[in-house]
């Protein structure tokens, strides 16, 4: 059996726990670009402050459970960093990713699948802001919508995206460590 489309995967694993009004403002389904150009002012977030606050800590919470799901299987210790990456590229296959697809259950919020990609995305997010300061969180609802944002190019990076892509037909062969070095040397340029 083949690895899924991203779309597919989406669709299946994360689409389902958008609420009504989540979904209408996304405006469109399937998996985001990566990197989507906003302008150079931040758009004004039409979340309360609690909803923001409440996307920022599911965040540091799902980079804090991959510190703890990834130490044994990927052999990881200390924060968040590109090796953590690194040992994660190593790590999944196409067959690794399939076989998290295959015993993930689209009817269960707490599928390996959706964890594992919320999981890889804010330990993303985290790495990045580390080696690039400037960047700053778009908190959104749910929280996998948010994404990372730079005020010097008005880019907008859609990292939890990045990990979907990764966790598909799309990405067993694309580093998620070489994309943060790519993305960010564009950013730099």
């Amino acid at each position: 059996m083949q690895l899924p489309d991203r779309d597919q995967l989406f669709e299946e694993y994360f689409a389902p726990w958008y609420s009504s009004l989540d979904r209408a403002r996304r405006g469109h389904g399937g998996v985001r670009e990566d990197i989507e150009e906003l302008g150079l002012e931040a758009p004004p977030s039409p979340l309360t402050e609690k909803v923001r606050a409440d996307a920022a800590q599911r965040i540091k919470l799902m980079a804090d459970a991959a510190g703890q799901d990834w130490k044994k299987l990927l052999k990881i210790s200390g924060e968040p960093s590109m090796a953590w990456l690194t040992s994660f590229d190593a790590y999944f296959g196409s067959k690794e990713i399939l076989d998290v697809v295959m015993n993930s259950s689209t009817e269960a919020f707490n599928n390996d699948y959706l964890v594992l990609c919320c999981e890889l995305g804010s330990v993303i997010g985290t790495v990045m802001q580390g080696l690039e300061p400037r960047l700053t969180w778009l908190y959104d609802s749910p929280y996998w919508e948010s994404a990372l944002y730079d005020p010097q190019t008005g880019s907008r990076l859609n990292v939890f995206f990045w990990a979907v892509k990764r966790m598909s037909a799309h990405g067993p062969d694309d580093s998620i460590a070489d994309k943060i070095r790519r993305s960010l040397e564009l950013l730099r340029r």
